[in-house]
């Protein structure tokens, strides 16, 4: 009896070491792997002179794949044909699809285009270059472009060399030699041979190493030389040029005979016909132009050409009715609901109005009524609500039907609107030490809020103290246009004839405004 006891007790722990050792448990695949992919060598082998292989083949100590690699490879001088480039087991494949320039250096930089299979490392450094001639040439140029209108780096953007001035704009034409700009801005153009060439630098945004409207780019005033003892740092500012031609194509209309687009403030104004005689009157507010036709209403769609000296020229259809005139029209206000003493209350009307009885004006502070009166702007739909505010006191403004008139007797739907004024305690003030400004040139002051909203503009600033006071608590960005027409706006570079662009120099560095408080800081244009 004891030995069959012992036989069922054997049994049982025999079952159960086996069921433990079949558990499927997880494999251990120890530390991950951080190294990057190695080349191990090359076919034919890197710095080979008088190459004339069609294939090239670089072998890596594993297995790899490609990472984008028709925007990654840069080969200089370009091709013609884009190399056919893949991956058969641990080496990678490029095959040349058209004869090369002879007694010409090339460079293939894969930047980050070949990464392993399984961490996805990049392989670093991975530059291949022949000759197709007796040697290798050894010169380089370097140098950093900036985006002359956010005055950053520019990063991803192409860099060429010409021959000729001209070649730039031609379309058969490739650069002898391109790189691109790191993620700073800066450029190298290695493996150069000596001699003069003209620098270009393109957000080449369609690979056609040509520029094409909305494509920045940048040059040097001249060529630049190229020889063994050349130091240059070579910076460039680049922006996008102005097109020769804008059309309109984003444009709103009403039923009022109201018109309003975006156009760049450098065409402001233009000219308008309406085809059917009437008159019209334009305004504009930052890059927005308004439209209002000033005629009685045809109730039919009415046709305004717009032009400018012939550069544009389009026909838009607008509606005209009188039903919107004869019925009650709406106001609005462009204000926030806190406001300095000094900031103007705006109501704006998209009508052609006037003011028709004060006493419907009504504007109290706290539960007191003051005195205010509607004032008429340039711009013929904007008024102002004209009262001495003082600080710390809360307000509401109401307007009731019969303040403002059209043509038609129509009056405004009642308008409310309630806001507050800041104490002096709770705005800041701010202060620049502007220094290296060049006295030949004119200089505008831009102040910005962190929502990206202009609040304030000072124009002609010179070297010495700039103040901007009663600031409201926040985060602001300040900007300095070099203003070389002084027409008070960004003109950016020019092909015919060449122009180099304006600069626009951007605060560096954090600027914080606190309440009851002076921020002081120092501001050298370079």
């Amino acid at each position: 009896m004891m030995n069959k006891a012992r036989a069922i007790l054997f049994l049982l722990i025999f079952c159960l070491l086996f069921i433990a050792c079949a558990q499927v448990r997880s494999i251990n695949g120890g530390e991950k792997d951080l190294v990057a992919p190695k080349l191990l060598n090359a076919s034919p082998p890197s710095a080979s002179l008088h190459f004339n292989s069609n294939t090239i083949v670089l072998n890596f100590d594993e297995y790899i794949q490609l990472n984008n690699i028709s925007q990654e490879l840069i080969v200089s001088p370009p091709l013609a044909h884009p190399p056919k480039v893949k991956v058969k087991h641990k080496s990678v494949v490029v095959e040349l699809e058209e004869d090369l320039i002879p007694n010409t250096t090339y460079m293939f930089n894969f930047g980050d285009g070949i990464i392993d299979v399984n961490e996805n490392n990049k392989a670093t450094d991975m530059v291949y270059v022949f000759s197709t001639g007796n040697f290798i040439d050894s010169l380089e140029v370097q140098g950093a472009i900036q985006n002359a209108f956010e005055d950053s780096p520019y990063s991803g953007i192409k860099v060429m060399l010409f021959e000729n001035d001209s070649d730039f704009f031609s379309k058969k034409t490739l650069p002898l030699y391109f790189s691109k700009t790191k993620e700073d801005g800066t450029f190298v153009l290695p493996y150069l041979r000596e001699g003069n060439f003209f620098i270009y630098a393109l957000d080449d945004e369609n690979s056609n190493y040509k520029w094409d409207a909305g494509e920045a780019f940048a040059t040097s005033d001249s060529d630049i030389h190229v020889s063994a003892n050349d130091s240059i740092n070579h910076l460039l500012f680049a922006s996008v040029p102005l097109p020769a031609k804008p059309t309109i194509t984003d444009y709103k209309t009403d039923s009022t005979g109201t018109l309003s687009f975006t156009l760049d403030s450098h065409f402001h104004p233009v000219e308008v016909a309406s085809l059917s005689g009437h008159e019209t009157i334009q305004y504009s507010e930052d890059d927005s132009i308004f439209i209002l036709l000033n005629a009685t209403p045809a109730n039919k769609v009415e046709q305004l050409r717009i032009f400018k000296k012939d550069v544009i020229s389009d026909t838009v259809d607008i509606p005209f009715f009188s039903s919107p005139f004869e019925n009650a029209f709406e106001l609005t206000t462009r204000n926030t609901k806190k406001m300095r003493v000094q900031d103007s209350l705006l109501i704006h009307c998209s009508q052609l109005v006037k003011v028709n009885d004060m006493s419907a004006l009504q504007l109290k502070q706290d539960s007191l009524l003051i005195s205010s009166k509607l004032i008429a702007t340039q711009n013929p739909s904007n008024f102002l609500c004209d009262a001495k505010l003082l600080p710390g006191k809360n307000f509401t403004m109401r307007l009731i039907p019969g303040a403002l008139i059209n043509s038609f007797g129509a009056t405004n739907d009642t308008l409310d609107f309630s806001f507050s004024t800041f104490r002096k305690e709770e705005l800041g003030l701010l202060q620049f030490e502007l220094t290296q400004l060049d006295s030949t040139l004119n200089y505008h002051f831009f102040l910005f809020e962190k929502s990206g909203l202009e609040y304030d503009r000072k124009f002609d600033v010179k070297n010495g103290v700039l103040q901007i006071s009663d600031l409201p608590a926040g985060d602001y960005t300040a900007k300095i246009l070099s203003d070389k027409n002084n027409n008070r706006l960004f003109d950016p570079a020019k092909f015919e004839p060449y122009t180099p662009s304006e600069l626009m120099y951007v605060f560096p560095e954090k600027i914080s405004v606190r309440a009851n408080w002076e921020v002081k800081l120092k501001w050298v244009l370079k």
